[in-house]
């Protein structure tokens, strides 16, 4: 599961900043591929439950985190339909919160694989 959201991130990353080629490429990325791939993962992710106390905790915290991204992907399809700012920065501030949902559970799975 990780891959496929992995490679809805990377596809998100070819569109944005020193990427950006248009606003068609950009509004059709998060449509046909981060979308589509983050959506096809969080609900299963939703889930799983681990029975190892400390383990559930850290699958809560990438399940946050990918709720999060997909939640600041469909906000920023929604700003670009609608020329929106303000959404475009919400999506931005929601997609960075996402992604430190995900550093701390991988910091977390380092921790449990070192015990």
């Amino acid at each position: 599961m990780v891959h496929v959201l992995r490679a809805g991130q990377d596809a998100y990353s070819s569109v944005i900043g020193s990427n950006f080629k248009n606003d068609s490429t950009l509004h059709l990325t998060p449509v046909t591929v981060v979308i589509s791939k983050y959506g096809i993962v969080v609900q299963p992710l939703s889930s799983i439950s681990p029975q190892n106390s400390g383990l559930n905790e850290t699958h809560r915290l990438y399940v946050e985190g990918a709720n999060l991204r997909l939640q600041g992907f469909q906000n920023a399809k929604t700003a670009l339909e609608t020329n929106n700012r303000e959404l475009i920065q919400k999506a931005s501030l929601t997609l960075n919160m996402g992604r430190m949902k995900i550093e701390e559970w991988g910091n977390k799975i380092k921790e449990l694989g070192a015990k």
